[in-house]
């Protein structure tokens, strides 16, 4: 798991190595971010969020295709990074979503952009086990 990895460790290699990983409760894949569309933005990015953040903390992954393996469970297929945009700007509109829309608050939370080769980037979001709400 990379949620164990300091934040400044974590690059593509180490990204390309979790490629075949189980999804379970403390790691999520995503190969798209939220749309704009609200109910999208709280199924698919304010539910795992808050929901790592109230149990076991975890990694939220963006950027990541997901597939299913042999036996029937979730696994992250390549990383394939989300292509456009800038990065900061996808960072801050993901912030003010967590802020404006959690509540309680979510308090402490990271979101990073790890740059890939290829130019796209995938977000890293850290919501920590115990974080303090408010």
């Amino acid at each position: 798991m990379i949620f164990n990895i300091p934040l400044n460790d974590i690059d593509e290699a180490l990204l390309h190595g979790l490629v075949g990983t189980l999804e379970d409760r403390q790691i999520e894949f995503k190969e798209v971010l939220p749309s704009r569309n609200p109910n999208h933005i709280i199924e698919k990015f304010l539910k795992p969020i808050s929901a790592m953040a109230n149990t076991l903390g975890g990694d939220v992954l963006f950027g990541v295709r997901e597939a299913r393996n042999s036996d029937g469970h979730t696994v992250a297929n390549a990383i394939v990074g989300i292509a456009g945009g800038d990065p900061d700007d996808v960072v801050q509109r993901l912030e003010n979503l967590i802020r404006t829309s959690v509540d309680p608050r979510i308090v402490g939370h990271t979101i990073r952009p790890v740059r890939l080769n290829t130019g796209s980037f995938v977000l890293s979001e850290y919501p920590r086990a115990g974080m303090p709400l408010t």
